[in-house]
């Protein structure tokens, strides 16, 4: 399904390798996918899909890509549910109906971050690096 325009709860962005496709998440717990016509510019975007990731994600505040666009990571920083969530694209960069599964995995950040506020991954995938609000922290994990 699609959502329609910018939210104004938008709260992290990323592009795909070659720029012609855009994600933007925002806090209801969203991840808009948009194509554009001209690479990383975002006034040429085009809304393709919404995917939702509500049934795990209360305030979702940032996402990233791994493994070539087959894993998508997001991060929530609601009370209680401080936590990194993996799902699986069956084809990269795309949040096309069916292609998305929550992969079951997950690592709780609520012990070290209150406040998780961003994510991001090496480009090896050996690493993901999350930024924190609530402790002024950058942790890392492998």
């Amino acid at each position: 399904g699609k959502r329609g325009s910018l939210s104004g709860g938008e709260t992290g962005i990323k592009y795909s390798p070659n720029g012609f496709k855009c994600f933007v998440s925002n806090t209801g717990g969203y991840v808009d996918e948009y194509s554009l016509t001209t690479a990383y510019d975002f006034s040429t975007r085009t809304l393709d899909e919404t995917y939702s990731t509500t049934a795990q994600v209360s305030r979702l505040m940032d996402l990233t890509f791994a493994e070539n666009g087959r894993v998508m990571l997001v991060v929530s920083d609601s009370i209680g549910t401080q936590t990194l969530y993996q799902y699986n694209l069956n084809t990269p960069y795309s949040l096309a109906p069916g292609n998305v599964t929550y992969s079951g995995n997950s690592i709780n950040l609520s012990t070290e971050e209150a406040d998780p506020y961003g994510v991001d991954i090496d480009p090896t995938d050996s690493r993901i690096i999350i930024v924190g609000k609530g402790s002024d922290t950058v942790y890392e994990y492998t």
